[in-house]
């Protein structure tokens, strides 16, 4: 094939695949329409339900409630009624400007013989419990409701369209660079570069194929569509570095940024900033996420092994692994499947270290950067890792004085980098902010039957049902490396013993996945490491990429073998055909979750996880069911009550001056509350609250989230550090 020709190839499929993304999300109608049947309804309150008739006698019901941006809508009602039933639009949540809760947006008896019935609101916030009441006396069955966006409420298809021209200019200015050109018409390159883009088209097409999103029930997607809201919210409003999600729980606030990294998922969230719809927000990300992670893999396993051919076969491995598979499309872990990008570099990072050129060691301080920014518990496995590792070679490092700084560099910048990170996360720790009981060990479930972590097929659901296999090609690929010590020349090879620590290291690691592992036995140690674990299958992740590494070292112990090729090919369709449970039946087995119109409840009940991100002891549900008002201990006249995210505003009268007032807002260390322009101390209230002493008869209160001064000198020693790296390796590696 001449130069030129695989020149044009390369360029087209780059193309075709971009048309194929694009047109994967173009195309949706940009305006917001969502119907509601008479067999989705649900009723509650004083009210009776029989063959979808609702009956009132001389009370009231609701019968829905949705989430509603700010903004002008038309509500269209479908019914047949008989009696005097009439129908309020209600919002119970509201607070308007002189603080009472409560607010109705549109009211109209239902006439029996009318049938139909359309009102226009006007929202000037966001509505979470945007209510249908039903009050009088009656009989009425709904057929229909109908809300619909008066204007453009969705830029999808500008977006869509805006994405495509910046790739196809990059692909351009690339293509105008010579040293790309030379890269292209190599043949290898050419092979390489067709093989990576089909295993981003083969393992994309749950994200390629549909236009909704799929999650078996109490799986994670929602929670990470809702955090991804959260974060939008945040930054609309929030100063960086991003502490609290102001606008979760009923504007009381959630320190989500603090527990869980949002680095990545600012992707999204700032995709959904510019009003693309949370659900094509999150499938461009997930497009993002597999190009991302081929990249990493293909780069990380071709300069370990310096060979194309191994690099493929680990990017085929790895990309299609099981447990990653689960993760994207299953689990919809976020913080997993993007902490699994980072796995390959971070082995890359440490073989430099230990055993290539040590001026690399800045890869393994990215890597681990990556891993904390995307996933705490990865982090925590990732840790244990190296410390192992580090502890085996500890007398080869004392030896060599070069590798063991390189080391010290490597864990120095890691830290300072994620300093901005790691100190508000230890303050609101020490605050007694998002602590997890240590004494609870591992969680339900867990892996009881062995076959499991080796199975072809295996249930798309939840719970004890969802996959926990680590893939079948893996695991041979472990036990070929057994049965390859029988062969002198492989097992007097030096890499031997390291394949060997590798496989006795995966080991403990699948052990430790199942529910044979002493976790919540009497060793307090094992018992706290489970806690911070949480679920112990969690293992596997570390397993996939190191059972990877495992067979990587036999493929390329036989990569001159005339036969390797074929090997090669087997092994991506075996990859292909083992992932296909997940990648085939995606859409088939998995329920819908979101579709365009799906709007993330923020102040849903559901999201608190138990209160992992409250103040200790908060009464959640008394605060989910409280609307968020100010309130005094002795009578307070306010007006001009007002909340832009995290900044509060209100002016106030009182006939007294030794008042003590409460915000709606939950109390996280940083929150700075002032009186006529001077601070004034603050403390918890009695469900975890912001409380201050008022001690003026009339005035202004302002509240703002400001951070602390340690918070603040951490965001400088974290950017002059990064500043530092980028320095440092450019002198090291003479760039």
């Amino acid at each position: 094939m001449k130069k030129k020709i695989r020149y044009l190839i390369i360029n087209g499929l780059l193309i075709l695949v971009a048309l194929i993304c694009f047109f994967s999300v173009f195309g949706l109608n940009d305006g917001y329409s969502v119907s509601l049947n008479d067999e989705e309804l649900i009723a509650n309150g004083n009210c009776k339900i029989e063959e979808g008739k609702i009956t009132l006698d001389n009370d009231q019901c609701t019968f829905l409630s949705t989430v509603l941006d700010n903004g002008k809508y038309n509500v269209n009602m479908f019914y047949k009624s008989k009696g005097n039933v009439s129908v309020n639009l209600f919002s119970s949540k509201y607070v308007d400007e002189k603080n009472v809760a409560g607010k109705s947006f549109a009211y109209s008896n239902l006439v029996d013989s009318v049938m139909y019935q359309e009102f226009e609101v006007s929202l000037d916030k966001r509505i979470s419990d945007f209510d249908f009441y039903l009050s009088g006396s009656g009989v009425i069955e709904i057929n229909d409701i109908s809300i619909s966006y008066i204007g453009k409420y969705y830029n999808d298809n500008f977006i869509c369209i805006l994405l495509l021209v910046v790739f196809l200019i990059l692909l351009a200015v690339i293509n105008v660079n010579g040293k790309f050109r030379e890269m292209l018409y190599n043949k290898s390159n050419f092979y390489v570069f067709v093989l990576l883009i089909s295993i981003f088209i083969i393992v994309s097409l749950p994200v390629l194929g549909g236009d909704s999103l799929h999650n078996p029930a109490f799986q994670d997607l929602e929670y990470h569509l809702n955090r991804i809201q959260g974060l939008t919210d945040a930054i609309r409003t929030e100063n960086f570095p991003i502490r609290i999600h102001s606008s979760e729980f009923g504007y009381y606030g959630q320190a989500e940024s603090v527990f869980y990294p949002e680095l990545f998922i600012m992707i999204p969230a700032m995709l959904r900033l510019g009003c693309m719809s949370l659900m094509n927000s999150y499938r461009i990300f997930e497009l993002i996420i597999n190009a991302v992670t081929i990249l990493v893999a293909y780069i990380s396993f071709k300069k370990i092994f310096k060979s194309r051919k191994v690099g493929l076969v680990g990017t085929t491995l790895y990309t299609f692994s099981i447990y990653r598979l689960t993760a994207l499309y299953v689990r919809s872990a976020v913080g997993e499947f993007c902490a699994m990008i980072f796995f390959p570099l971070l082995v890359w990072g440490i073989y430099e270290m230990f055993f290539g050129d040590e001026k690399k060691w800045w890869l393994s301080t990215v890597a681990m950067t990556g891993i904390l920014q995307s996933h705490l518990i990865s982090t925590e496995l990732s840790a244990i890792v190296c410390v192992f590792f580090g502890i085996i070679h500890l007398p080869m490092l004392l030896k060599n004085k070069i590798r063991f700084i390189s080391i010290i560099k490597a864990i120095t910048f890691f830290i300072l980098l994620n300093l901005w990170w790691l100190i508000p996360f230890l303050d609101f720790s020490n605050a007694g902010i998002g602590i997890s009981d240590l004494r609870v060990g591992i969680q339900e479930p867990i892996v009881k039957e062995i076959w499991k972590l080796f199975a072809i097929f295996y249930p798309l659901d939840a719970g004890n049902q969802m996959p926990f296999s680590i893939g079948l090609l893996l695991f041979v690929g472990g036990c070929s490396y057994l049965i390859l010590q029988f062969k002198t020349s492989f097992r007097n090879k030096s890499f031997n013993k390291q394949g060997l620590l590798l496989l006795g290291f995966v080991a403990v690691l699948l052990w430790g996945s199942t529910a044979y592992f002493p976790w919540n036995n009497s060793f307090s140690i094992l018992k706290s490491i489970g806690s911070t674990l949480q679920f112990s299958w969690r293992m596997l992740s570390i397993a996939t990429v190191l059972l990877t590494l495992i067979c990587l070292i036999q493929i390329n112990y036989f990569k001159n073998n005339k036969k390797s090729d074929f090997v090669i090919i087997v092994l991506f369709i075996s990859s292909v055909l083992l992932a296909s449970p997940i990648i085939c039946r995606y859409q088939k087995v998995i329920p819908i979750v979101a579709t365009k119109t799906y709007q993330a409840n923020v102040d849903d009940d559901r999201y608190t996880l138990g209160g992992w991100y409250f103040p200790k002891n908060t009464e959640i549900y008394y605060l989910f069911y409280e609307p968020g008002t100010v309130k005094s201990k002795l009578e307070l006249e306010i007006t001009d009550f007002k909340r832009q995210g995290s900044y509060l505003h209100f002016e106030f009268k009182s006939d007294a001056n030794n008042n003590i007032v409460e915000l709606p807002v939950l109390f996280y260390p940083g929150y700075e509350v002032k009186v006529n322009e001077k601070q004034v101390p603050i403390r918890m209230s009695k469900n975890n609250l912001i409380e201050f002493d008022l001690n003026s008869y009339e005035g202004k209160v302002t509240l703002d989230y400001v951070g602390k001064l340690s918070y603040t000198i951490c965001n400088w020693v974290s950017l002059i550090s990064l500043i530092l790296l980028i320095y440092s390796v450019a002198k090291e590696n003479k760039l």
